[in-house]
């Protein structure tokens, strides 16, 4: 995921550098340029800027859906195993740790369930 984010921040960013780009000598050539032409060059310019950001945001909101189905994933099969965990070990209740403000070390189970959720789901698939 993190790849995927870091290609499509340096496209972006590459492909930003090229408008301001263009802009700066579209700028330059103001003067030189009929009116006409210049007005028709600016309103080129506009729509490759709107194309530009309606790709990033399409971009961006194809990949925020991808993150959240990656963790849709990852809590089913959490919820699966602390289920199992807690069946297993006859544990009426399970607390997230951030909940806790005061318990023995021996009942945070938070290493034994990373464990098995690091065997059970060894990646997850993007596509």
């Amino acid at each position: 995921m993190n790849k995927k984010k870091k290609n499509l921040s340096e496209k972006f960013i590459k492909n930003e550098k090229l408008l301001k780009e263009e802009e700066i000598q579209l700028i330059s050539q103001k003067n030189i340029l009929k009116k006409e032409e210049f007005e028709k060059k600016v309103s080129i310019l506009k729509k490759k800027i709107t194309n530009f950001n309606s790709e990033n945001l399409l971009l961006d909101k194809e990949l925020n859906n991808k993150k959240n189905k990656a963790q849709s994933v990852l809590v089913k099969t959490l919820t699966k195993i602390v289920g199992e965990y807690a069946e297993k070990n006859s544990i009426a209740i399970v607390f997230p740790k951030s909940n806790i403000f005061l318990a023995k070390t021996e009942l945070d189970i938070t290493n034994k369930i990373i464990k098995a959720l690091n065997l059970k789901l060894k990646e997850i698939k993007i596509k």
